[in-house]
């Protein structure tokens, strides 16, 4: 039986590449991109956001689990995943390495600042617990839930504790001392977002797929409010699901939704003097940060 499953391992297809975040950082736009090409499969949108083998919890236990996600590809030069739990997860970066030793990797780096307080922002619309109406007040009860999280493990998801969200240095080095540096892409969400159409070509480049291939750049996954913060709990609750599943099947499902429970919204801006107690905290991290780049991210707590 065991030389059996080994044999339908070998023959199934293999991720090429895998996205592994940051967080909030134009991750959901750029799998959206790569979708439309036609050298690209991506696992389907219904695990999107939902972590699958790698990351924190997933939901699927084996490696044949996992490769079935890829079934349905046919005759695309590349397959991959856009799972961003991957780089804030310590285990993620060796997981994927033992598995998929060839894979190339994706990261997309923001402004930390900014992660935080959009991720902030994300958590009071998910409603998963009663966030705090103020992010210097969130960020304030980080000492305590960490020592709720000592006391009962797992009480609050990793995406609760912003300021280790914002420790990029560490979680980037995980990948650069696994993989070779030739696989690994680093794209600062910033000026990707100013010159998207070149940034795209670069990424299809680095994927060895046709560059001249221009995808809809739409804006995508962005902030949204909630009008019943009941129903949001119970689709939260759904997430991984058989029911989810099917749903997710439904043409159009999620933009339904959105009409209905989940209309896009324009979140007001970080308070500045908030801002600037940020920037000089973070500069450390983000001197750091550019010095294992090689890349000056220094207006990051400059600006």
């Amino acid at each position: 039986e065991d030389k059996i499953l080994l044999y339908k391992l070998y023959l199934m297809r293999k991720p090429d590449f895998f996205i592994v975040g940051q967080t909030r950082s134009g991750t959901t736009s750029l799998q959206y991109q790569l979708q439309q090409h036609p050298d690209v499969f991506l696992i389907p949108k219904m695990y999107s956001g939902i972590p699958t083998f790698f990351g924190f919890d997933p939901i699927l236990k084996t490696k044949e689990e996992y490769l079935a996600l890829y079934a349905e590809a046919k005759n695309e030069k590349i397959l991959g995943e856009s799972q961003v739990d991957n780089l804030l997860c310590p285990t993620s970066a060796s997981e994927i390495k033992q598995f998929f030793p060839n894979a190339k990797i994706i990261i997309s780096l923001r402004n930390p600042i900014d992660v935080m307080y959009s991720v902030y922002s994300s958590n009071v619309f998910r409603g998963d617990f009663k966030e705090y109406d103020d992010f210097e007040r969130a960020l304030e009860a980080e000492e305590k839930r960490k020592q709720d999280n000592n006391s009962f493990p797992g009480k609050f998801p990793p995406h609760y504790f912003y300021r280790n969200i914002a420790k990029y240095t560490e979680q980037v080095k995980r990948y650069l001392d696994l993989f070779d540096p030739q696989k690994i892409h680093i794209i600062i969400f910033e000026d990707y977002i100013n010159n998207t159409e070149q940034g795209f070509r670069k990424l299809c480049e680095f994927l060895e797929i046709d560059p001249n291939f221009k995808p809809s750049f739409e804006h995508m996954n962005q902030i949204r409010s909630l009008r019943s913060e009941s129903v949001q709990k119970i689709v939260n609750k759904m997430a991984g699901s058989k029911l989810k599943t099917k749903l997710g099947k439904i043409p159009k499902i999620q933009q339904a939704y959105w009409f209905l429970n989940s209309p896009k919204y324009s979140r007001p801006k970080i308070d500045p003097d908030l801002r600037k107690k940020l920037c000089i905290e973070l500069e450390p991290e983000i001197n750091e940060l550019s010095k294992l780049l090689n890349m000056d991210l220094t207006y990051w707590y400059k600006n």
